[in-house]
């Protein structure tokens, strides 16, 4: 029972880290080195440093501006009077 467990904590713990690892690369807010040494700190210090990472991306994101799209990709001139 214990082995299971380990088994599963271990699984939640690499899935967490790929997420983790997928949205340092993707974010805008930093340089290659920052997202270089960002990986290598989520992956040596699995649990505690993924989930401080994601949540400090995630109030960056709140932080962006949000874009106001128009429905129909704006005003456009259909030849008609």
């Amino acid at each position: 029972m214990e082995s299971s467990a380990i088994l599963y904590t271990a699984i939640f713990v690499v899935i967490l880290n790929l997420v983790t690892t997928v949205f340092i690369v993707r974010s805008s807010h930093f340089d290659k080195q920052q997202k270089l040494l960002q990986v290598i700190v989520v992956w040596l210090i699995p649990l505690f440093a993924a989930v401080g990472i994601l949540l400090f991306l995630r109030s960056m994101k709140d932080d962006l501006p949000v874009r106001k799209r128009q429905f129909g990709g704006g005003p456009q001139d259909s030849g008609h009077t």
